[in-house]
């Protein structure tokens, strides 16, 4: 004689047994969901990785630029001597409420390692014998890391600064430093400066309204 199921015996089987059919794996839909979270959480971390990455950029040369003009001030002591600057006329900005700035490669402005030794005299200038002015530099290193994302320009296009010693107040030279991607990246990143004197002072900030307002 066949042994007797129960009728909840039966239905408490038939459950189990669609419990383990609909365990075995996710859903067409519920995979969808999955890779469009995963495309979204990636479309909104790669921008902001990206903008983080160029703030940095931007953040160390402005500190390598102070350093190398620091760093060039120090060799003026040891040799007593002045320097000449001279910076394109393209890349030039004008100091004040409605100042306009027109921005350049550091390759093209402050960068004299590949010039000849005519080209580095006519961008930088610290002494009329050639093998002394090799010495100097506007940056310790060039062409480092981050260098290809920035640009760069000059409150003048030309600026001396004075022997160790003396003093020159003919004004002092701002560089502002800003992202080459400036006007893509939403919300715009800060324009950074540095501010050189005649007499070696040097100070970081923001370009603000005309002025490099110290942070």
């Amino acid at each position: 004689m066949l042994p007797t199921v129960s009728t909840s015996e039966y239905r408490l089987e038939m459950n189990l047994d669609s419990h383990h059919k609909h365990s075995k794996g996710f859903t067409l839909v519920e995979c969808l969901i999955v890779v469009i979270l995963i495309s979204v959480a990636i479309g909104w971390s790669i921008p902001n990785l990206r903008r983080q990455l160029i703030r940095q950029s931007l953040n160390n040369y402005v500190l390598r630029i102070e350093a190398g003009l620091q760093a060039l001030r120090m060799k003026q002591a040891v040799v007593k001597t002045g320097c000449e600057m001279n910076f394109p006329s393209d890349a030039l900005t004008t100091v004040g409420p409605t100042s306009i700035s027109k921005f350049k490669s550091p390759e093209t402005t402050i960068e004299v390692a590949k010039l000849t030794t005519d080209e580095k005299k006519d961008r930088l200038n610290c002494s009329d014998d050639p093998m002394i002015n090799q010495r100097f530099r506007f940056l310790d290193s060039e062409q480092g890391p981050g260098t290809e994302y920035v640009e760069l320009s000059f409150s003048r296009s030309q600026f001396s600064i004075s022997p160790p010693g003396t003093s020159d107040d003919g004004g002092s030279l701002v560089i502002l430093v800003r992202a080459k991607q400036h006007a893509s990246l939403q919300p715009e990143l800060p324009i950074r400066c540095v501010e050189f004197s005649p007499n070696g002072l040097s100070r970081m900030g923001d370009w603000e309204s005309g002025r490099c307002e110290t942070r």
